[in-house]
């Protein structure tokens, strides 16, 4: 018997995307997606199960008190998701409800209907994922961090489960509740992976070149520290060319506007990297800034880079890292966070000690002087995502869906 599973997430695209669509093409199970009117509409296209839901009031703009404003625009999205599971259920029966804790908070269905519900937390706050010192949240930042950390909590409690992307996220639960916490990173579709479309106009020609790739240009993916890494770099090899493969408007997993507002005024366009270049004087001939790409011509980008550098300070499990492994890429990287349970130490990837700029030198000197051990690395890499194909994270997913119904199931025969 196929399950009806109902994915929720006010955003789409999503990490639901790829495992909701290959779900309904496999008949593996009838998997909805519930996400705003507009989503989908614009989505209706590409799938005929996509539903929607209207948040009680805008979720776009500033709440009345600030402290709670996270709160208040998940509540908002939670009562637009009860009022349509209430009305969805008179007509069809859904086995499970999968929603994204903030983007898709479940916590007003807690208790209401007859339905386990999974809940993806990436982290539960800011104070437990870290941030860069150099670039402090505000204190009103930090405060009100506790109400979305406090949201996490509940999330947890009353779920039937909750997955994480890591372990590491897992272990930012408090012990009390890492019982209802199951890790699962997401699958990737490997023809979308295989997806080009000419770069050639942010390739240098005859260059070996080192790059650097994130949704968000932030020191919490290592901008800064890449940089430092790059300026060494250019002294020693003068034929390296250094690419940073990213969106510099992207909202980020750290609080680097507060420093540029501060250092540059409020009305400053100035970008974190547009701050960086100045702080470091790099050669601005010697790097390749992409900004904001389609996904074929940042694909191109990832398979045509020699080297990955991956200097992550903080992240709980960041699907740009699989990127470049599932292209057959050769990453450095932070040994830090999440990053170990993905890359073993010179066998898929090489770790270095994240703050230590002689380790990174050393560590890329000895892949650009070796081609074989670079060859054997990208080999390796490639080969070390089987477990993230969305064929074989499906499975992983399915028993995980299978087991959580039981439970409740057999919860109720006792």
């Amino acid at each position: 018997m196929k399950r009806n599973i109902l994915f929720v997430h006010t955003v789409c695209p999503s990490q639901f995307t790829t495992l909701c669509d290959y779900l309904n093409r496999q008949s593996l199970a009838n998997a909805y997606y519930l996400t705003t009117e507009g989503n989908r509409r614009s989505n209706q296209h590409q799938s005929d199960r996509l539903l929607s839901c209207t948040p009680d009031g805008n979720i776009t703009t500033n709440n009345a008190y600030y402290y709670s404003g996270k709160v208040e625009r998940a509540s908002r999205i939670s009562l637009g998701i009860y009022r349509e599971v209430k009305e969805l259920i008179k007509h069809k029966k859904i086995d499970l409800i999968v929603a994204h804790g903030s983007s898709g908070s479940p916590h007003f269905l807690f208790d209401e209907f007859d339905i386990p519900i999974i809940t993806y937390i990436e982290f539960p706050s800011y104070r437990l994922h870290g941030w860069d010192p150099y670039y402090p949240p505000t204190e009103s930042q930090i405060l009100a961090d506790k109400n979305m950390e406090m949201l996490s909590f509940f999330e947890a409690i009353k779920s039937d489960l909750v997955i994480v992307p890591s372990n590491y996220a897992r272990n930012m639960f408090p012990e009390e509740l890492q019982h209802k916490i199951s890790v699962q990173f997401e699958g990737f579709d490997e023809d979308r992976i295989q997806q080009r479309e000419s770069a050639d106009k942010f390739m240098p020609r005859d260059k070996f070149t080192i790059s650097f790739a994130a949704r968000d240009l932030s020191s919490a993916k290592g901008l800064e520290l890449f940089i430092k890494i790059a300026n060494e770099l250019c002294i020693k090899f003068p034929d390296m060319h250094f690419m940073i493969i990213g969106d510099p408007k992207a909202s980020t997993y750290s609080f680097e506007r507060k420093f540029l507002d501060e250092t540059y005024g409020k009305e400053s366009e100035t970008s974190f990297i547009d701050h960086l270049a100045r702080k470091y004087k790099i050669d601005t001939s010697r790097f390749t800034f992409t900004g904001k790409l389609s996904y074929p011509i940042f694909s191109d980008l990832l398979y045509r880079s020699n080297l990955f550098i991956y200097p992550l300070q903080f992240g709980s499990g960041n699907w740009g890292l699989l990127e470049i492994l599932m292209r057959g890429k050769p990453v450095v990287a932070s040994n830090r966070c999440f990053i170990p349970e993905i890359i073993r130490h010179r066998a898929n990837g090489i770790l270095v000690d994240g703050d230590d700029i002689e380790q990174w030198i050393e560590a890329i000197s000895e892949l650009y002087s070796n081609p074989p051990l670079l060859e054997n690395i990208s080999h390796s890499a490639l080969e070390s995502t089987s477990a993230y194909k969305i064929k074989n994270a499906a499975a992983d997913y399915l028993r995980i869906f299978e087991e959580t119904i039981h439970r409740r199931s057999s919860r109720h025969t006792k």
